[in-house]
């Protein structure tokens, strides 16, 4: 009959509240430099592919890759500046994401597009790195606010590399 019981004595998944989304120049660095806030994180990759297809033969032939992209998801609580000052908040960041966000005039004066040098999604519990980016360029930022809810920010960033685990 134990078997059939659920595993209490251990993590076997990587559950939500242990993981947090850290930045910095490296991953050292990023240990020290943990995003407030984040209420959830997401990461996609894309392989283009192109099919060689012939005459008389059903499928590709060869299938080559094209192109890659990495696309990064994050929403966060957005909080007030008034009350919670530069110190540390009470998840532990330092920072939110909205303060990494570049302005219009940012990006415009810039010899370069603003990019993150390093991120990652960590598993504090385990203490092991889910998974880490390099070259995150944040493309949209908005804000949601709803009557019954707690103000939100959203984010998407593209990441020039989805580095190997």
């Amino acid at each position: 009959m134990a078997g059939n019981m659920p595993n209490t004595e251990r993590r076997v998944v990587s559950i939500g509240f242990d993981c947090i989304v850290r930045v910095g120049k490296n991953a050292a660095q990023a240990q020290s430099c943990q995003l407030a806030f984040v209420g959830s994180a997401s990461y996609s990759e894309n392989f283009q592919l192109m099919d060689c297809n012939v005459i008389g033969y059903m499928g590709p032939v060869t299938i080559d890759p094209q192109n890659y992209s990495c696309s990064i998801t994050m929403d966060g609580f957005v909080p007030n500046k008034r009350v919670i000052s530069a110190a540390q908040y009470e998840d532990g960041g330092k920072k939110t994401i909205l303060d990494y966000i570049p302005s219009r005039q940012d990006y415009m004066s810039s010899d370069g597009i603003y990019k993150i040098p390093y991120m990652d999604f960590y598993n504090e519990r385990s203490k092991t790195i889910l998974a880490s980016f390099t070259g995150v360029i944040f493309e949209t930022s908005g804000m949601s606010l709803n009557a019954n809810e707690y103000v939100r920010n959203n984010v998407t960033a593209r990441a020039l590399y989805k580095n190997k685990q």
